[in-house]
């Protein structure tokens, strides 16, 4: 299932370099972020092939993938309150992020504190997207807009996700097999995460195109 999940995030990523054009500020920032995720899930599949531990790179990867996508919804979003919040979420996460890192989860286990903790952001920068979708007097149907294949891949993955990482943090010192075996559904969603990703890109790019 890893190599599925792998293969969704290539297709994905692919699908946004080769509309890269067309792509408004906020899809070029969400398009970085499956460039960092294309690397660090490469070396994160090396490292679990050859040492089979590959944690310490997540610790590295989360506060910088939270960055790209906080500057996604910052450049989505249309109340400036909500954009200043999320932009000063970003110092306070990686500020979390390391001292997760140095004082409560080492670098050699999962960051599931720092995951939660982002899972809770980004659904929350969701929810205020889909309100201002709700309350706006747009004409567009719904299924044809960018930001929402988007909006609603982060909110299904993160909500999925947001219990079973924290179980897992407590399955990894009990019982490693049943761990490995329910993060399986984390794979899943992200097939549902990046699917949704490459219709938002091409929703985007097809937008773009037409308003030329």
């Amino acid at each position: 299932m890893l190599e599925v999940y792998l293969g969704f995030l290539l297709i994905s990523l692919i699908i946004a370099v080769s509309q890269q054009k067309f792509l408004t500020m906020n899809f070029r920032w969400l398009m970085w972020s499956l460039v960092v995720t294309c690397i660090v899930e490469g070396i994160g599949y090396y490292h679990l092939r050859m040492i089979k531990n590959s944690n310490f790179i997540y610790h590295f990867y989360q506060p910088v993938e939270y960055t790209l996508v906080a500057l996604f919804y910052i450049n989505t979003l249309d109340r400036t309150l909500v954009r200043k919040v999320i932009r000063a979420s970003i110092p306070v996460f990686v500020i979390f992020c390391l001292l997760n890192s140095l004082f409560f989860q080492s670098i050699h286990s999962p960051n599931s504190n720092c995951f939660m903790v982002e899972a809770v952001l980004l659904i929350a920068w969701s929810g205020f997207y889909f309100y201002e979708l709700f309350n706006s007097n747009t004409e567009e149907r719904i299924w044809s807009i960018p930001d929402f294949w988007v909006c609603t891949g982060v909110l299904f993955f993160y909500a999925g996700t947001f219990f079973l990482m924290g179980l897992l943090n407590y399955l990894y010192k009990v019982d490693m097999g049943l761990a490995k075996k329910l993060y399986v559904i984390n794979h899943i969603l992200n097939i549902l995460l990046y699917s949704l990703y490459a219709v938002g890109f091409i929703c985007k790019a097809r937008q773009t195109k037409s308003s030329l």
